[in-house]
């Protein structure tokens, strides 16, 4: 696969925004084998785990689950540092 659009979405607490985008992000790619999909998603969230195991089964190794623990705003700056 060669990506060339690579998109990381943050999807705490929104499930039904999240699939929507990813649906949207490869029928209105020019190329959709060329984009990839990192959902990120924290481990105390299992309505947004469960619809990107969905989102997986749909686009195979095109969407990829990112999990860990929730970052807050007030440490968002640590994680980027990691």
């Amino acid at each position: 696969m060669n990506v060339h659009v690579s998109l990381l979405v943050p999807s705490r607490g929104y499930p039904n925004d999240l699939a929507r985008m990813v649906h949207s992000a490869f029928e209105t790619a020019t190329d959709p084998k060329s984009v990839e999909v990192l959902i990120r998603v924290d481990t105390d969230d299992p309505t947004n785990s469960a619809t990107a195991a969905t989102l997986i089964d749909t686009f195979g190794d095109r969407v990829t689950l990112v999990t860990g623990r929730r970052w807050g705003y007030s440490e968002i700056s640590a994680y980027f540092c990691q």
